[in-house]
């Protein structure tokens, strides 16, 4: 499975679509999303999500992703009923969400 990590916004020295309006991303190894896509297998799980491992996208189509400042981990499979809101992405894997103090920060001024 693949784990793509900390993409950034950047402007490739040849544009391959001829596009100005195009908006261009890579990986913190230098790779760029547009190839990347191509590299998922099609029926599995594509999980985006930000440096503190929270998921903010769950697809099977990695097309539809544009993981600026975001990183995206190929999986499998989630469960039918799988909370992205529940869990989080530790070290390439999909762990149990405990809340951290921002977390309990937040839910104190909801309140």
């Amino acid at each position: 499975m693949k784990h793509y990590k900390n993409f950034t916004i950047y402007k490739p020295e040849v544009n391959p679509f001829n596009n100005d309006t195009i908006i261009f991303c890579k990986d913190e190894n230098g790779n760029d999303w547009y190839n990347l896509v191509k590299t998922f297998q099609p029926d599995t799980v594509k999980l985006m999500y930000d440096k503190e491992g929270n998921i903010s996208s769950i697809t099977k189509d990695a097309s539809g992703l544009f993981p600026n400042d975001l990183s995206v981990l190929e999986v499998e499979k989630v469960e039918e009923d799988f909370d992205q809101f529940k869990y989080r992405i530790v070290d390439g894997k999909i762990i149990v969400r405990v809340p951290n103090e921002n977390d309990i920060r937040n839910t104190r001024n909801d309140m």
